[in-house]
């Protein structure tokens, strides 16, 4: 019986340290084509795995803004909120959040002080104006109204960092009541605001990631 042949293909990327591999999915990855008529035709990378991995995670690293944002569309897929909001539930029935802050108290500490230290948005007052008014002097999360809220705690709205690792411009600010700021914590936007939380509010949702992925870029004064 005749040995079948290997087919082999040189990686695109110049710097491959192994730039000739066998042409097969184990090594290439594989992609959908549609050309004219609708035709279709599965073909493999012309850049080999490791190439991609490695100019994927550069990409990201070079790129944190533009990552998570579009961390936020691809989590804002239907499917994509179902699998968060039943990993959400599960933790918080087995009580795997609350048991993590209570075994790791040196950890929430370290994370108060950072957020103290670190964690103040570098935004102007127009800015801030802005960004109330684009919610309606409202808190973002459960709408709880201005007025409301400094009645009960004798302050403004909290600039909130939506993404908590996130950057301390008008681009991951909005404006929140003390009770959301301190609920929502450290824990991914996502992860918090879905349908299992009580304050959560599909319209309030879709004004969020507008807001943070196109709709601030109006406001923000360079």
């Amino acid at each position: 019986m005749e040995e079948k042949k290997i087919e082999y293909k040189k990686c695109i990327n110049k710097n491959c340290l192994n730039p000739w591999l066998p042409n097969t999915e184990e090594f290439f990855y594989g992609q959908w084509f549609t050309y004219a008529k609708g035709r279709k035709v599965y073909k493999l990378n012309t850049e080999c795995k490791e190439c991609r991995k490695k100019r994927s995670l550069k990409w990201k690293h070079d790129n944190p803004e533009k990552r998570k944002a579009n961390d936020r569309r691809f989590d804002s897929k239907p499917e994509r909120k179902e699998v968060m909001r039943k990993a959400a539930k599960k933790q918080r029935l087995e009580g795997k959040q609350k048991e993590w802050r209570q075994n790791n108290p040196d950890r929430v500490s370290l994370h108060n002080e950072k957020r103290r230290l670190h964690k103040n948005h570098k935004i102007k007052q127009s800015e801030w104006d802005a960004c109330r008014l684009y919610f309606d002097y409202r808190c973002a999360y459960c709408g709880m109204s201005y007025e409301e809220h400094y009645e009960i705690y004798k302050q403004d709205l909290h600039k909130e960092h939506v993404d908590d690792d996130g950057a301390n411009d008008l681009s991951n600010c909005i404006p929140s009541c003390r009770s959301c700021n301190s609920q929502k914590w450290e824990f991914e936007f996502e992860e918090w605001y879905n349908k299992n939380n009580p304050n959560y509010s599909e319209e309030r949702y879709n004004k969020i990631t507008k807001w943070l992925d196109e709709d601030c870029k109006k406001y923000i004064i360079k």
